[in-house]
Parts: structure tokens; C-alpha cells; sequence
């Protein structure tokens, strides 16, 4: 299934596909961990970005008012939400803050995700994020890294690759 997304002028914005598949197998950056506790942050620059050396790890207890905030940012009013099930534009801003507990980020743009679901995220899961950069290159004068990001809870694993851009001055 494929779903678009236009603004009041028809432009295209995004396009969502959506698969049935069996699950893939999980990957190996599922299970680098990384250090119990947060090294201080420094600014983000190409050397300070370390293929396959994962972020400190993170646990996240997502609660009601966190999962509404992420819905109603959407204006997704879907009663699933409303009971408990986790939005993925809350699980979604895991990514984001993966890079900024990490690094102190100037400018970057997220270019994209790829979310596979393994399970259902619930408010009130108590959630280990795991972060770890899988992969980064240079495109007309840009940089790009690549994160692979596991949210695991009670075993159940679900993980996202976060692609982002960064700014330079």
C-alpha cells in the first residue's frame, strides 16, 4: 500500500509505502551496546562520527501526555493512540534524540527513516534505545550519517535506520 501526502496546493510532500512481510532477520547493530552511562557531548564534526562505535545507551519510559503531544503534532486524532499504543512519530523522536544526547548539534536536516515494527511500543513501556552510526559519506559538499536504532523492551525489538544531514555554516 502506498499513501501520499499533499499540501493545500497539491504538492507532493511525502510518500509512505507500507509492506506486509514476513520479519526480516534482526540485524547485527541490534544487539552493540554501548556504555552504561553518557560521555559528555561534543560538537558533532566528520571525526567525531565512529562507524559501528554505539551511542551510551538510553531508557525511555514514554507516558500519556508524551504519546498525545506526538499525535497531536500530526493532528492524529486515531483512538488506537488513545489507548495506549505508542505513536511512531513518538517512537520516531527517539532518532532524533539519540544524536543530541550524544552530540551538541549545530544545523541537520533528518532526510529519512525506515521504521520496521517487531512489536507493539506501549505507553508506560519501560524502553532501552540503543544508537550506534552504521554508516557515513559526503554527497555535493554534505555530510551524512546513517543511524541504526534498536528500542527494545521485555525483548520485544524494534528498530529504525534515521538518516541525517548536517548543516555547515
Amino acid at each position: 500500500m502506498s499513501v501520499e501526502c499533499h499540501d493545500a496546493n497539491g504538492v507532493l510532500l511525502a510518500t509512505l509505502d507500507c509492506t506486509l512481510a514476513t520479519s526480516a532477520p534482526i540485524d547485527e547493530h541490534a544487539t552493540l551496546r554501548g556504555a552504561a552511562s553518557t560521555t559528555e557531548r561534543i560538537e558533532i564534526n566528520w571525526d567525531s562520527v565512529h562507524v559501528d562505535e554505539p551511542f551510551a545507551l538510553h531508557q525511555w519510559t514514554p507516558d500519556a501526555n508524551y504519546n498525545a503531544e506526538y499525535a497531536s503534532r500530526l493532528d492524529d486524532e486515531t483512538t488506537l493512540f488513545k489507548q495506549g499504543v505508542l505513536h511512531p512519530h513518538a517512537i520516531l523522536s527517539q532518532a532524533n534524540q539519540a544524536l543530541v544526547r550524544h552530540f551538541i548539534m549545530p544545523a541537520w536536516i533528518h532526510t529519512g527513516s525506515e521504521i520496521r515494527f517487531r512489536d507493539l511500543l506501549r505507553v508506560g513501556d519501560v524502553v532501552e534505545v540503543r544508537a550506534v552510526p552504521i554508516e557515513k559519506w559526503e554527497k555535493k559538499g554534505h555530510q551524512f550519517i546513517k543511524l541504526y536504532i534498536a528500542n527494545d523492551s521485555d525483548r520485544r525489538s524494534r528498530f529504525k535506520r534515521h538518516r541525517s544531514r548536517q548543516i555547515r555554516s
